[in-house]
């Protein structure tokens, strides 16, 4: 059996490293994106693949939960937790269209989508991302690696670059998560005296808004 070279402290340091180069003016841009939706009322996307897939799932829920809960309305999904549409598009059409099929059908040019991807380099939400493009409707991505494609195809895209699956895939939720809150300042307010924001605050570090 082998010996894992890495131990965890390399592991967690080398996330760090990677996620304390990135353009704090790309989260920021993505942060008052969400922020303007919320505003707006309109739709928010997010789509990834696999895990990624797991981690938009998972934002979808954290952010709907932690927004209705304080009284904000938001309405963000991810369409591929959708098996029956995603299974039956894969196999009446094609794999790499399920995504762009629902660009300008489900998701309007006053949306916005955010794509979580490892590598960028994903067929379908490639292909997605260029008919989004066409239609004029607001994207944002999130990639590791070298960003791929995404990275080419949505200007402002955050890129962390860090050459491992797994820690390009921490990285999204991180960067969520840290979001959330921030946005939580921003609609609540920190002198909000509501039991439930009072509730909230207790869980996390930011509880002010620089």
């Amino acid at each position: 059996m082998k010996t894992p070279k890495a131990s965890f402290k390399m592991y967690t340091s080398q996330l760090f490293e990677a996620l304390s180069s990135i353009d704090e003016e790309r989260i920021n841009a993505l942060e008052e994106s969400i922020f303007l939706s919320i505003k707006k009322s309109s739709s928010i996307f997010l789509i990834g693949n696999g895990g990624s897939h797991a981690n938009a799932s998972h934002v979808c829920g954290d952010y709907l939960k932690t927004f209705t809960s304080l009284g904000v309305g938001i309405t963000i999904m991810s369409p591929m937790d959708n098996c029956c549409y995603y299974s039956a598009a894969i196999n009446d059409f094609d794999q790499t269209e399920a995504v762009a099929m629902l660009m300008g059908t489900l998701i309007k040019e006053t949306d916005q989508v955010i794509y979580l991807s490892g590598s960028g380099n994903s067929v379908n939400l490639i292909k997605a991302a260029k008919r989004a493009c066409s239609l004029s409707i607001r994207q944002h991505a999130i990639v590791g690696f070298e960003g791929g494609a995404l990275l080419e195809i949505i200007k402002n895209s955050i890129h962390v670059p860090i050459h491992d699956m797994e820690a390009a895939e921490d990285s999204q939720v991180i960067i969520m998560h840290y979001i959330k809150q921030r946005l939580c300042g921003r609609l609540i307010g920190s002198d909000h005296d509501g039991g439930d924001y009072a509730k909230y605050n207790k869980r996390v570090l930011l509880n002010e808004v620089a």
